[in-house]
């Protein structure tokens, strides 16, 4: 099934196109929001991702209680407020992300300054896919109004860190949350004229 974009999303475009950091857009997906009825998808994604990272030795949600601490409803509850998002090609869902209009672990996480970005996942073999899908969202955070999107990522994660930092994210403080240990991180959507 293909889904249409939602309201305030930007275009996707239409012909194939190599950006210049030699990542390829995927044209055949298209990106919008997801209904409540979409939230075990997401979770199945969670899941096939989590698997990936067993087998690649790599330690992020794999190595929580993570869907335990976000359920289904939990997805659901998201959807139903407009928050959760999701890439689709002819074959399904690909791709699943929230973005949150509000983060309490952020000291002013409830200004309005910010979109806030969680639980962004895609399908193993749809490389480049996340970049595309958090560009969307940055397009997305700017047409809300939004100054900045921001996320955080597992403190002592380096290929994360290197990920993040290469697509502008700069760190800007840490966050605690039980057993997990955070980098906040930000990036300004409006940045300032040279």
């Amino acid at each position: 099934m293909v889904r249409k974009m939602g309201e305030g999303a930007p275009p996707i475009s239409e012909t194939e196109q190599e950006p210049a950091n030699g990542q390829h857009l995927h044209t055949d997906v298209s990106i919008g929001p997801a209904g409540p009825e979409d939230a075990a998808q997401v979770m199945a994604l969670l899941r096939r991702r989590m698997a990936w990272m067993d087998e690649k030795g790599l330690q992020h949600w794999n190595c929580s209680a993570y869907l335990e601490e976000f359920p289904l409803s939990y997805f659901q509850s998201l959807a139903r407020a407009g928050e959760l998002f999701a890439a689709w090609d002819k074959s399904g869902m690909v791709g699943a992300m929230a973005l949150r209009r509000t983060d309490d672990q952020w000291p002013d996480g409830d200004s309005g300054r910010a979109l806030y970005l969680h639980h962004l996942a895609t399908e193993v073999s749809r490389k480049g896919l996340g970049r595309q899908m958090i560009a969307w969202a940055e397009a997305y955070a700017a047409a809300q109004g939004r100054e900045c999107l921001r996320l955080d990522s597992k403190k002592g994660n380096e290929p994360l860190r290197r990920y993040y930092d290469a697509l502008g994210f700069r760190p800007v403080g840490e966050c605690i949350n039980e057993d997990y240990a955070g980098v906040l991180r930000e990036k300004s959507l409006h940045p300032a004229a040279k």
